[in-house]
């Protein structure tokens, strides 16, 4: 049957990457009115490509996340709060270097 095709061509991610949901709307609304699928089995049809797509989404984003993660700690590169902490040092240590200074120009003035 035409619908299970299209079900297993949607399920298996054929496409997924290049259908836009009004896309796939679209083609699905063409195969009601041509009666290859009922309208009950095209919304099936989009809410289960729409599930798909959003569980497919996010564990690309979890992927993503995980594989960045994994760089930047190869890298030895600084969390942010690392980095925050040093800045704030660089700041305290900053402010000491001028408080010297002060020091000793305020001593050669004398």
């Amino acid at each position: 049957m035409f619908y299970d095709r299209a079900k297993k061509l949607l399920a298996t991610g054929l496409g997924l990457a290049v259908l836009t949901k009004e896309k796939a709307e679209e083609m699905v609304n063409e195969w009601v009115q041509e009666g290859e699928l009922s309208k009950d089995e095209g919304k099936e049809l989009i809410d289960n490509w729409v599930r798909k797509v959003d569980s497919e989404k996010e564990e690309i984003r979890t992927r993503i996340q995980r594989e960045v993660h994994k760089i930047v700690d190869s890298a030895g590169a600084a969390s942010q709060e690392e980095f925050d902490n040093l800045k704030a040092e660089f700041q305290r240590l900053e402010q000491r270097v001028q408080a010297l200074e002060d020091r000793v120009f305020s001593q050669d003035e004398e």
